[in-house]
C-alpha cells in the first residue's frame, strides 16, 4: 500500500524534506531480531533473479511506481489492494525520475494488463509486486489503518512505504521501508545525498531483511 502521505515521502526524501511517520517497532509481539540483508547499489542495471520488489501507487492502466531496483521490460507483476489480489501487469517501460541533480530517485512503470480486473482497483491502498508468492489471502495493508503498520526500526527511523499481509491475520508479512542512509547504506540522522530502502520479510518470529538498497539523490 502507498498513500499520498508516503509517495510524497519518499518525493520529499529525494529532493528537499520529508513527511511520513516513523516506527522504532513492530506492532505486536514481533521481534527485532536483526537478520543482515544483501547491500544493493541501484546503479546496477541487471536485477537478479528472485528479487523481491514492492511498487506502489499501482494504476488500472497496469502501471506503477518502484523505487531502488526497478523490474524489467517483460517482467510480470502481481498487482494487490486491500481487497486482494486483482490482477497481473507485464512490464512495458520503465522510465526514470530524475531529482534536480539529475539522480534517478524512482522510476515510472508502465504496463500492460495480463490477467484480472483493474478497473475497481484501490490505488490508495494498493502495491505491484515482483518475485513474490501471492496466494489467495494476499492483500495490501492499510498502513495508516488501525492499527497502524509500524517498521521493524533495525535500521533506527525507518518510514514505511508499503506492506502485504499473504496468511489473513492482518499483520504484515513483506514490509518496505525506507531511512536516510550514507553511501554505505548507514543510517544517518538527516539527508546525507542518499536514502535508503529495505524489504523485510517476516519468517514467523522476526523480521529479516531481504536486501538494502542505497539510492543516491541531492
Amino acid at each position: 500500500m502507498l498513500s499520498r502521505r508516503a509517495r510524497a515521502a519518499i518525493a520529499i526524501a529525494a529532493a528537499a524534506a520529508l513527511a511520513a511517520g516513523a516506527g522504532d517497532g513492530l506492532a505486536g509481539d514481533k521481534k527485532k531480531t536483526r537478520r543482515k540483508g544483501k547491500v544493493v547499489r541501484v546503479e546496477r542495471t541487471k536485477v537478479d533473479p528472485g528479487m523481491v520488489r514492492m511498487c506502489g501507487s499501482p494504476r488500472p492502466d497496469g502501471g506503477a511506481t518502484c523505487w531502488g531496483q526497478p523490474p524489467e521490460v517483460g517482467e510480470v507483476g502481481a498487482i494487490l489492494d486491500d481487497s486482494g489480489m486483482r490482477g497481473t501487469s507485464r512490464v512495458t517501460k520503465v522510465v526514470p525520475t530524475l531529482d534536480t541533480c539529475g539522480n534517478t530517485i524512482s522510476y515510472d512503470i508502465q504496463g500492460e494488463v495480463r490477467g484480472g480486473d483493474l478497473s475497481q482497483l484501490n490505488t490508495s491502498v494498493g502495491a505491484m509486486v515482483f518475485d513474490w508468492k501471492t496466494g489467495s489471502r494476499s492483500r495490501a495493508l492499510n498502513i495508516y489503518g488501525s492499527p497502524p503498520v509500524v517498521a521493524p526500526g533495525l535500521h533506527g527511523a525507518e518510514f514505511v512505504l508499503g506492506a502485504l499481509d499473504d496468511d489473513g491475520d492482518s499483520r504484515p508479512d513483506l514490509v518496505l521501508i525506507w531511512f536516510y542512509c550514507d553511501a554505505t547504506g548507514q543510517s544517518t540522522r538527516s539527508g546525507s545525498g542518499h536514502y535508503c530502502l529495505v524489504h523485510y520479510r517476516h519468517d514467523g518470529t522476526a523480521y529479516a531483511e531481504l536486501r538494502l538498497d542505497v539510492v543516491r539523490n541531492c
